[in-house]
């Protein structure tokens, strides 16, 4: 942005859940990592959209937005003066409700959050086309990247050195 590059620190991981211990693939949860290693470096931005892999799992459905809650109540105390962008999720080609009851949960979770001072904020990425899906039906495309790299850029564009 503006001839400036950023830190390629990231806690994306294929396969992992909010919480360990759901994920039939045999991964971890990103909660693990929080605080350490990813709040090693403080940032001022976390970009979060975590959910996909409990709704596929039959064992990670149950409880995910109280899970997504403690996992935010962690980012916040690991980063308190952050901005967190949660996202709802993009869609999957079987549309299962557990996605979409999820998804509908976001917003009334960072609403909750913000009013309470929290510096938070929801999009939405469950608009993306379907056809912006790789041929696995789960995962995004190329222009399912850009669609959802638009989107992450509208939220904290602001935010970005000009």
């Amino acid at each position: 942005v503006a001839g400036q590059s950023f830190p390629k620190n990231h806690e994306g991981h294929s396969g992992w859940t909010i919480d360990p211990g759901y994920s039939p693939y045999g991964s971890g949860g990103i909660s693990s990592l929080v605080p350490s290693p990813a709040f090693d470096t403080i940032p001022h931005i976390v970009l979060l959209m975590i959910g996909t892999n409990d709704v596929t799992a039959d064992s990670g459905q149950s409880g995910m937005a109280d899970r997504l809650e403690g996992l935010l109540d962690k980012i916040v105390e690991a980063a308190p003066d952050a901005l967190v962008v949660v996202a709802e999720l993009t869609p999957v080609s079987w549309n299962p409700r557990e996605l979409s009851d999820y998804n509908a949960q976001i917003p009334g979770i960072v609403q909750a959050r913000a009013a309470s001072g929290q510096h938070i904020l929801a999009v939405d990425m469950s608009a993306m086309p379907l056809s912006n899906l790789a041929s696995d039906n789960v995962h995004p495309n190329d222009q399912g990247y850009s669609y959802m790299a638009d989107i992450w850029y509208a939220a904290i564009e602001d935010l970005l050195p000009r």
